[in-house]
């Protein structure tokens, strides 16, 4: 009798096109989707602020690991290499539009040591800070 329960009910769910549970991923889905999204979102206003996962899932009331995980399925990128991408690319617009002093603008994106700025801008740029202002403005100033 058991057995004929069973087949009837898999017979059910073969013809309903679904499996137990389908329909709570999907709408857990949509929810890491819009938690994500609205992370992106986050950084992408507050980049200037301390983020990392730890801070940004106690906001947002989502396991830090699990965020970071959610995050790189979806945008293909850590977490921590997208506020990177965020943060260089303000630097990038502000070297290039203003006349502000390089600490200023790392302080601005969101680096309180001028040095570690500099590393980082490097790395993502292949060039330092200054050589960048100079290459893209043409000018031949020698702030630091």
């Amino acid at each position: 009798e058991v057995r004929e329960e069973l087949e009837k009910l898999k017979e059910e769910l073969d013809a309903d096109g679904e499996t137990p549970g389908a329909e709570e991923d999907e709408n857990k889905s949509k929810v890491n989707s819009t938690v994500v999204q609205e992370v992106k979102q986050y950084v992408d206003k507050h980049f200037s602020k301390k983020l990392s996962l730890n801070i940004l899932g106690k906001l947002f009331y989502v396991n830090p690991v699990y965020l970071g995980q959610v995050f790189k399925n979806r945008y293909n990128l850590y977490f921590s290499e997208y506020v990177l991408q965020v943060r260089m690319s303000c630097a990038k617009n502000l070297l290039e539009t203003t006349a502000l002093r390089i600490s200023d603008i790392a302080r601005s994106v969101g680096y309180q040591d001028y040095d570690y700025f500099s590393i980082s801008f490097e790395k993502f740029t292949g060039m330092k800070p200054l050589a960048y202002r100079n290459c893209t403005r043409g000018g031949g100033e020698t702030e630091s």
